[in-house]
């Protein structure tokens, strides 16, 4: 009687063992497609992060364009300054500045241009 009982619990472990190979042979065959998931939507990640850069330089190139009227010294400027005084620098060779009127650039501010040397 006891041998036939166990044999019946044998029988049923078996059984159970059977039915966790199959769940983890699942499982497995899951994390497979998720991984192969993962791995497309990692790649369609960085494609899209790499048309972000090249987009965000082709923005940054535009800023500087001369898109603005038809005066050359509004066009060197670059759009991003918009509402800002412009800034003059002085091209002069520094052998041919007059001493006197050298300014402090330290002090300069953005409601201060920059005066020609």
């Amino acid at each position: 009687m006891k041998r036939e009982a166990n044999v019946g619990e044998i029988a049923d472990l078996e059984c159970r063992i059977e039915e966790r190979q199959e769940q983890q042979h699942d499982l497995q065959v899951q994390m497979r497609e998720q991984c192969g998931d993962y791995e497309e939507l990692l790649g369609q990640k960085m494609a899209r992060d790499i048309e972000i850069v090249a987009y965000r330089g082709l923005v940054e190139e535009e800023d500087v364009l001369p898109v603005r009227g038809t005066d050359p010294d509004q066009a060197k400027q670059p759009a991003f300054g918009d509402g800002y005084p412009p800034y003059r620098f002085d091209v002069t060779p520094k052998h041919n500045r007059p001493k006197s009127s050298i300014r402090d650039p330290m002090k300069l501010t953005a409601t201060q241009p920059f005066e020609q040397m």
